[in-house]
């Protein structure tokens, strides 16, 4: 690999890795649905950050906006607050 494909393993594994922690931290404080939002949300404008980058642009359509819309809940929703609710009724192994 080289070093570019490095600093992108990196990067990947700090996003990740800053996932599961905020998964983790998270719901001590806020409601699971809150961090889901927050999450989903900070993807949202990252990605479109990325398409203006790019120089292109966003479906503008209304059956594709239909679509994302329908895709968001079995795609994002309910397994990430289903992730995060399990973390406040299931405790971890280090815990006491």
């Amino acid at each position: 690999m080289g070093r570019m494909e490095w600093w992108l393993l990196v990067a990947l594994s700090v996003l990740w890795g800053g996932a599961f922690l905020l998964g983790e931290v998270a719901p001590r404080e806020l409601r699971p649905l809150t961090v889901v939002l927050g999450r989903v949300g900070l993807a949202a404008v990252a990605l479109l950050a990325a398409v203006r980058l790019r120089g292109t642009t966003m479906a503008r359509s209304p059956r594709a906006w239909q679509a994302f819309l329908a895709m968001r809940a079995p795609n994002n929703v309910i397994p990430f607050g289903l992730i995060l609710w399990s973390r406040t009724q299931i405790a971890g192994g280090w815990r006491r």
